[in-house]
């Protein structure tokens, strides 16, 4: 019973498999016809789907072997040119390949042109070689004469030979044109000339020698004389020989000097130049002009302040001084338009000059400093301006190098500028580079403007009583020290002048000579001053204070002529002495 029941199970399970194995391999043959049918079909297909490209499967290259490509059929010639025409025929008859007749036959000629560019192509003749040269001959002519050609030759002057003395300092003394016209040379054999004019000299009065201070003077080395004794030359007198007075024995000068092991080439010095007192060297007469910022920028608030400051100044003129007061924005706005006495009169009158001042307008510096150029001068008079602003320019030439370098050019040391910001925020650059260039110094605002008064007080007690005007300072010919300032200011009897320099290790005196005004007479001073004696008295910040005045001057020049070897110059001096460049960026 058992065993039918499991035979009548399995027999339909095994009628099921069977006819599911046929089913499947029916699908499989029916879907690989359909499939073979529909790709061979050309379907269009709607819209972005018949844009498809389906790219064409290409099919692996497969190398099974290389072998060497036969040697070409046509030889080449012996020679190594291209094989010919007959060549070629040649090798398609070997390989029994037919050649077209074209390639053999030559281009047909049209229109018979072959005669007439055979004739055209025939070999010319040789000219004949000429017998004789023939150079080519060209008229040259001056068509501007650009120089003269009647110049009378000048004759020749022998300058006799002059032993020198040992150390002595060579010096050129200063020449005007206007005080000393060269007088006419008469010959009189070697070595021997007369001299027929006498320059007029004024006199300057010196305190008496129990006042003066005594200076030793190095005693002279003996030399063979060259102008024989008796002639004119020996009665000359001081003032006929140059207008400059000597004037040593009333000033004094000092100097101190470093040298560091760091520095093989190089020492530096300080150089301290001042006078020995009021009885000795009296000071002398000034011009002064107050100049005023009165544009918008500066605000009523600082502008008050301002009046009160120059009020101040005005009751520090001295007797005969001259004085005027300028007020500018655009342009500048004078109180008497010239240079006036210091009296009662005057100085009421430029108190309500500076009581109308009101601040509107903007800002034109250089056309209100160029104004200061025409203003008469007085030799042996400096002119001292006391510049007020907040140094903002808004209206004319605005940049502050501009400014610098043109007026700095312009006026040459005649007027001394001395500049006072107003507000924290003055630019200092144009202000400092602008009194340093002009023979002034940049006055410091420290408390706001409620120090403006006390600040332009200050400025005008420093300038109160100078001694000596258009100082300047020359150095022997052949000098290898290098001092700045090039450009110094008047010198005063409370402020002594400085000088820092540079010379060669080895030096032990600097020698120079100082020329200055006092009133109407040129005064002369020459200084011999021992570096020894000085030796270690200063430190290294003297390295630093020189390569400070250095790039300063640097800075100045570069104003003036926009030269990029200054600027080279300065980041050289700046990295070798480890100073700081100011103002970087604004030059």
């Amino acid at each position: 019973m058992s065993s039918e029941t499991e035979w009548s199970y399995a027999g339909p399970r095994a009628h099921h498999v069977l006819a599911g194995s046929i089913a499947i391999a029916v699908s499989v043959l029916v879907h690989i016809g359909l499939l073979i049918a529909v790709m061979t079909l050309d379907i269009k297909l709607p819209g972005m789907l018949g844009r498809i490209q389906v790219s064409e499967r290409l099919r692996p290259m497969q190398l099974h072997e290389v072998a060497r490509a036969p040697e070409s059929p046509v030889e080449s010639t012996e020679d190594g040119e291209d094989p010919t025409l007959e060549d070629v025929a040649d090798a398609a008859d070997r390989l029994g390949v037919p050649v077209p007749a074209s390639l053999l036959a030559p281009p047909a000629v049209v229109g018979g042109g072959g005669a007439g560019e055979a004739a055209n192509l025939a070999v010319p003749e040789l000219p004949e070689a000429p017998t004789v040269w023939q150079p080519r001959q060209e008229i040259v002519a001056i068509e501007r004469s650009v120089a003269k050609t009647d110049v009378a030759a000048v004759d020749r002057l022998t300058i006799p030979a002059l032993e020198r003395m040992v150390a002595a300092p060579d010096l050129a003394l200063p020449v005007q044109r206007s005080l000393a016209v060269p007088p006419p040379l008469q010959s009189a054999g070697p070595g021997r000339q007369a001299l027929s004019r006498q320059p007029a000299v004024a006199a300057i009065q010196l305190p008496a020698p129990s006042q003066a201070a005594v200076v030793p003077l190095p005693s002279a080395v003996a030399s063979d004389a060259v102008v024989e004794e008796g002639t004119e030359l020996f009665r000359e007198t001081q003032e006929e020989i140059t207008p400059l007075k000597p004037i040593e024995h009333v000033l004094t000068a000092s100097a101190v000097s470093y040298e560091s092991r760091r520095d093989r080439d190089y020492g530096y010095f300080k150089l301290e130049i001042g006078g020995l007192g009021e009885d000795i060297l009296p000071p002398i007469a000034k011009d002064v002009v107050l100049v005023q910022d009165c544009s918008a920028s500066m605000a009523e608030q600082r502008l008050f302040f301002c009046r009160q400051g120059l009020e101040a100044c005005l009751k520090l003129l001295g007797d005969g001084d001259r004085f005027d007061v300028i007020g500018f924005r655009q342009s500048a706005d004078r109180c008497f338009g010239a240079l006036v006495e210091n009296m009662p009169s005057n100085i009421d009158k430029a108190r309500d000059f500076i009581g109308n001042m009101r601040s509107g307008g903007n800002t034109d510096i250089l056309t209100s400093l160029r104004d200061l150029l025409a203003l008469p001068r007085e030799p042996g008079r400096p002119i001292i301006v006391l510049l007020i602003t907040d140094g903002l320019a808004t209206t004319g030439k605005t940049g502050s190098s501009d400014i610098i370098g043109e007026f700095s050019q312009m006026n040459d040391g005649m007027v001394s500028i001395y500049t006072m910001g107003t507000v924290q925020t003055a630019d200092r650059y144009l202000l400092d580079l602008l009194s340093h260039s002009n023979r002034g110094e940049v006055m410091e605002l420290e408390k706001g403007r409620w120090s403006i008064p006390e600040t332009m007080a200050q400025a005008m007690e420093k300038v109160s009583r100078p001694v000596l005007a258009d100082v300047r300072f020359r150095f022997p010919v052949g000098s290898r020290c290098e001092v700045y300032p090039t450009q110094t200011g008047n010198l005063y009897l409370d402020r002594p002048l400085v000088l820092f320099g540079r010379y060669p290790k080895g030096e032990t005196n600097v020698t120079f000579q100082a020329i200055g005004a006092a009133r109407d007479v040129k005064c002369d001073m020459l200084f011999d001053l021992s570096l020894t004696e000085g030796a270690g008295q200063g430190d290294k910040a003297l390295a630093e204070q020189w390569a400070t005045e250095k790039v300063y001057h640097l800075i100045g020049e570069y104003t003036r002529r926009q030269d990029p070897d200054i600027l080279r110059e300065i980041r050289t001096t700046a990295r070798e002495y480890k100073v700081d460049v100011p103002y970087r960026g604004r030059f």
